[in-house]
């Protein structure tokens, strides 16, 4: 079964309860079929009969585990409840939902937005995806900017969650004994158990927090439109649904902020319940024509990227290769990373790779990273990005934006994916036509033939790497403003 046959699988099975209150079960919600994202699914894909009588056998404990992980949750954070400030937020005209992650330095642009998002005239609302406590989140910033700010708590009161789990519950059995039915094969059968479970799941619950959160907001600061960050997640989807059924009045304006990749099925699962009368941001032209093919009846305006970047006058050369390697916000694709640069950085040791751990990656998680994988902590660029694309001449990548930035400096991208898949691959609607990588042995023998890598080789000459890099990332006009 191939991912998009899995999301075809996903889609039919959410269309049988159209009335149920699936949109916040992550599992029904495929974003991109990455290691990570499909790690859910794996069992899918060697459905049996014996797997599925355990996965029923299973159902009611694994659900009451759930259960238990929640109340213990809410009872670890009752600190946060006291902490919930809607009341305290100066009411402003947008209100942007954004991401507080490692990659967010205090005091700095916010890590998604941009120069987009302004503290001081936006109210912002962060999900919070750090360990950092609540209460001292907004310490984080200026004074001028924490009446603007409201922090997503990670749980309810304890009476809200246990009300919660009993109401899905019912819909959890219900989805159960659909399993059942003769009509469905044995891999509809086995989604079904699973999405019965992860109804349950910290993800889903979380989800629904947002949601009951999101409206107590909305009803106090009363904005005129809402803005979100826009990759195919369920929690956007929970966004979008809920203020066209509770709040029409409010337009909705989503900003696609990260490449998008062929299979980002969320993406434009997402873009379909888009009303209108809401409009869609981008961050250049190339992702507005390709979402624009989908919607023709909405508003897909080009808003740019601060992850623009000029173009470099000269092209860097050395007569020592630097390659760069750009590995995802994810432990796994961290890790893989890791081994592919070890592999490369022994077998040819006249080049020199570095590999640039993304942002959301803390520093507690990559010397566990390192460690696990017995690797030199040489390996990690310490540059800032800007000097790490002034002086390479390849990066290596699989979906991250780095890739498209060098293009700026004329930077040739490299693509490596191990299923060898251009699935996952930003680039490709660009139609740069370069070689995909699977494996590291092919790498080593692509880079000891330099000569057939160079972007000149392939047609593509500095202007138009960097044509196309202002295509993805355009800049941001002195008069864009989230209206």
């Amino acid at each position: 079964m191939t991912p998009s046959e899995l999301e075809q699988r996903l889609n039919y099975l959410k269309g049988i309860f159209p009335h149920a209150d699936l949109t916040p079960n992550t599992f029904l919600q495929l974003v991109k079929p990455t290691d990570e994202l499909l790690l859910p699914y794996q069992q899918v894909f060697i459905a049996s009969k014996l797997r599925i009588n355990i996965s029923r056998i299973s159902l009611f404990p694994r659900i009451m585990i759930n259960v238990f992980k929640s109340v213990g949750i809410s009872l670890i954070r009752r600190g946060e409840l006291r902490s919930w400030r809607k009341h305290l937020v100066e009411p402003k005209e947008t209100l942007i939902v954004s991401h507080f992650t490692h990659a967010q330095q205090p005091g700095s642009v916010d890590a998604f937005f941009g120069d987009l998002l302004n503290r001081k005239i936006h109210n912002v609302f962060y999900l919070n995806s750090t360990r950092v406590q609540h209460k001292n989140l907004l310490g984080f910033y200026p004074e001028e900017e924490r009446k603007n700010l409201i922090f997503m708590t990670k749980s309810l009161p304890l009476s809200r969650v246990l009300s919660l789990h009993i109401r899905y519950l019912v819909l959890s059995i219900n989805l159960f004994k659909h399993s059942f039915h003769r009509t469905y094969d044995l891999t509809n059968r086995w989604l079904l158990i699973e999405t019965a479970v992860q109804q349950h799941s910290r993800a889903t619950l979380a989800n629904k927090f947002f949601e009951i959160r999101l409206t107590e907001l909305l009803k106090s600061i009363q904005p005129a439109r809402v803005s979100l960050t826009f990759e195919g997640h369920a929690h956007e989807a929970v966004l979008i649904e809920l203020i066209h059924k509770f709040f029409p009045e409010i337009e909705i304006t989503p900003y696609q902020h990260a490449p998008v990749v062929p299979e980002q099925f969320g993406i434009l699962r997402n873009l379909r319940i888009l009303n209108p009368r809401d409009k869609l941001l981008t961050s250049g032209e190339i992702t507005k024509e390709y979402l624009s093919a989908f919607r023709t009846d909405i508003a897909i305006l080009a808003a740019g990227s601060s992850k623009f970047k000029e173009p470099a006058e000269n092209v860097y050369v050395d007569d020592r290769i630097k390659v760069i390697g750009a590995s995802e916000g994810t432990i796994q694709s961290l890790e893989v990373f890791i081994k592919l640069f070890n592999i490369l950085a022994a077998k040819l040791p006249n080049l020199d790779f570095k590999l640039r751990v993304h942002p959301a990656i803390s520093a507690r998680e990559l010397r566990e990273s390192l460690k696990r994988l017995h690797s030199n902590s040489a390996l990690i660029s310490q540059n800032s990005l800007v000097q790490d694309l002034a002086t390479s001449t390849y990066c290596i990548y699989r979906s991250s934006a780095v890739a498209i930035e060098g293009l700026a400096f004329g930077v040739t991208p490299l693509y490596f994916d191990q299923s060898r898949s251009q699935g996952l691959n930003p680039l490709y609607f660009a139609n740069l036509h370069l070689p995909v990588f699977g494996d590291a042995d092919e790498l080593t023998e692509f880079f000891k033939g330099l000569s057939s890598l160079e972007s000149s080789a392939h047609g593509i000459d500095r202007v138009e790497l960097q044509r196309i890099s202002n295509q993805y990332f355009s800049q941001i006009s002195s008069g864009t403003r989230l209206i």
